[in-house]
């Protein structure tokens, strides 16, 4: 029998977390990442991310807009 998930707000089941996986991916990407990886990311955010929302709003509410005339931010206001 395995052990049970501790499952409490707020905090990760990190027994859980697929740790090699991820360690064996995170290693794959940086070796094939150039020197690009290493400079400061575009302050509107990531663009593809902005094409998508600007996407959605168009389809979802009629909102004329381009990705070039947004931005993304993480967090809360």
């Amino acid at each position: 029998m395995s052990t049970p998930l501790r499952l409490r707000p707020g905090l990760p089941a990190l027994e859980a977390f697929p740790q090699k996986a991820w360690n064996r991916l995170l290693v794959s990407r940086l070796r094939s990442a150039g020197m690009s990886a290493l400079a400061y990311p575009d302050p509107r955010g990531y663009e593809l991310l902005r094409e998508r929302i600007a996407t959605y709003l168009a389809l979802s509410r009629g909102v004329e807009c381009t990705y070039s005339s947004g931005t993304s931010r993480s967090g809360v206001a």
